[in-house]
């Protein structure tokens, strides 16, 4: 065991694409970690600890398919930060900061952000509180700047609460899970301009579905073909439903398991 002050309150692990390196983020205090990891123990060796109040409130830490990238989320500064990340030695170097009030760009709630599979477009779940709604922020990665592309509302409140994001390997979807209507939203995107709509909203206790009270996380299969949902952390299903996606990116219903309630 090594004892780390830099990891209080760390919610979020992610690899780079060659699994060389693990970053690790923590919203209090406001730290970014990056370790070199043995392919052959699976051990980390610390290599750079970056603290800074832009930070504060980091609950998201991605790195782009390319692994030039990296981007945080931080919902009490109310920020986006950009790093730069060096492939060598995985360390990080700050190169832009979008913040709520500058620019055109409302970000009340930050708590989520990834990248598009090209890694030139950037996208933030604003879950709008108090207000009570939501929305996508979509930023263009243009000269290691992240310029503001688009602000997706969705409809009748469809992304207040949202949580998780997954981005289809085709470039062309966006799969969002939001804790408070208990939903999962579909929306189209433009891998152009990056701007994106929604397409569907699947929510809970309609039709087939009776697993998406407090949907908070979704993920594809590696194929693209499936889309997976877990609910229950704050309240709801407690539970995983899986998804086919059809050919116009539209899902159709598959399965719930949902505890205390069994297979369907």
């Amino acid at each position: 065991s090594v004892v780390r002050e830099d990891l209080n309150r760390v919610v979020c692990v992610a690899f780079s694409p060659d699994g060389r390196f693990v970053y690790a983020s923590a919203w209090m205090p406001p730290n970014l970690t990056v370790f070199a990891r043995d392919a052959k123990t699976g051990k980390l060796d610390h290599k750079q600890t970056l603290t800074d109040d832009t930070l504060a409130g980091a609950t998201s830490l991605s790195i782009s398919q390319d692994g030039k990238l990296a981007v945080a989320a931080a919902f009490q500064s109310k920020t986006v930060v950009l790093f730069s990340r060096d492939a060598k030695t995985g360390q990080l170097t700050q190169t832009d900061i979008a913040r709520d009030g500058e620019n055109g760009v409302r970000l009340a709630f930050p708590v989520e952000a990834a990248f598009s599979p090209d890694s030139r477009f950037v996208y933030v779940l604003d879950d709008e509180v108090p207000a009570g709604g939501g929305a996508i922020a979509a930023f263009r990665v243009s000269d290691l700047k992240l310029v503001l592309s688009s602000t997706d509302e969705g409809k009748d409140g469809c992304y207040s609460g949202a949580r998780g994001i997954a981005l289809h390997p085709d470039g062309k979807t966006i799969f969002v899970a939001s804790d408070r209507p208990g939903a999962l939203v579909v929306a189209d995107r433009d891998p152009e301009t990056g701007k994106t709509r929604v397409l569907q909203v699947i929510k809970d206790e309609e039709g087939d579905v009776h697993g998406l009270g407090g949907a908070m996380g979704v993920a594809l299969s590696p194929d693209g073909r499936f889309v997976y949902v877990s609910a229950g952390r704050f309240r709801g299903d407690d539970a995983v439903t899986v998804f086919q996606v059809g050919a116009d990116g539209r899902l159709l219903f598959v399965q719930e398991l949902i505890n205390g309630r069994g297979d369907f």
